[in-house]
């Protein structure tokens, strides 16, 4: 799914007429640019630059001991690796590319746009002293708005895979739900499920902070009619059982839907997902 991405960002850089997108990073165990996990895979430790042209160049610029890593990876064309310093290699990449306009990832309005750092935007400008290059950056926003919103086939393919994950679960619950079942029991039996298929679960939805609650505190409300309510994933991006690294999940938004007699019906004004025909 990487080389997908890389390929079209190439793409969206030829339409938005800019020569470079630089993302430039450190430490992306403790604080992770968003885009990271379209355009690398993998994390870093040292200052890195991943660099894609709209000539199609792709370029990463790592420390030595994240090297073998991600050449291991082989998603971009050139790998190379400094010792002391980046500095001297990434200013020689920009000679020898030298883009007019360069699209470091920045933005006033767009979290996702945003995970360049204060400090190494600081360091950046410290690099870039005294060359041409200062003066030609702009924010990638429209880059990475445009890479996150075109969906490749192979994010397709994952999307299906997710929701019909989903939606099994989903009818599993509905058979084991009962009169006389605790919050915990039923929590305690989705994220089972979950676990037993090695799915990734993402803790900031609100289904999954309802179920971490109801485990913990031991929920011990109970069914006690055939109607009754529980909390379910919104329309829009709303898959959550990851399937590889799929993480798609905004615009989520807590609703609810009432089942009664194994049917589950619209309540409120939130929307309720439909199953997706594949």
């Amino acid at each position: 799914m990487i080389d997908e991405k890389i390929q079209q960002a190439v793409e969206i850089l030829k339409e938005k007429q800019i020569d470079m997108w630089l993302t430039f990073v450190r430490e992306t165990g403790v604080m992770a640019d968003p885009v990271i996990d379209y355009i690398a895979g993998a994390g870093v430790t040292w200052q890195s630059a991943f660099i894609i042209t709209a000539k199609g160049d792709t370029l990463a610029i790592v420390g030595n001991l994240d090297e073998a890593a991600m050449k291991s990876r082989g998603n971009y064309k050139e790998v190379v690796s400094y010792v002391q310093s980046i500095r001297e290699i990434f200013l020689n990449t920009l000679k020898r590319f030298d883009p007019k306009k360069i699209a470091i990832n920045y933005s006033l309005g767009v979290p996702i746009a945003d995970g360049l750092s204060t400090g190494m935007y600081l360091q950046l400008l410290e690099y870039l002293q005294d060359t041409p290059y200062k003066d030609r950056l702009v924010s990638s926003e429209g880059i990475i708005g445009a890479l996150r919103g075109r969906k490749t086939p192979e994010e397709i393919k994952r999307m299906k895979e997710a929701i019909l994950i989903t939606l099994e679960i989903f009818r599993m619950v509905g058979d084991f739900i009962n009169v006389g079942r605790t919050e915990a029991e039923i929590a305690a039996f989705v994220l089972a499920e979950v676990e037993k298929r090695g799915l990734e679960k993402r803790g900031q939805v609100t289904f999954f902070r309802w179920l971490a609650i109801q485990r913990r505190i031991g929920g011990a409300k109970k069914v006690t009619s055939p109607r009754f309510s529980v909390p379910v994933f919104p329309a829009g991006p709303w898959w959550v059982w990851s399937v590889g690294r799929l993480r798609h999940q905004e615009d989520l938004r807590s609703s609810t839907t009432t089942i009664s007699g194994g049917q589950s019906r619209r309540r409120g004004t939130e929307r309720v997902p439909m199953p997706l025909v594949v």
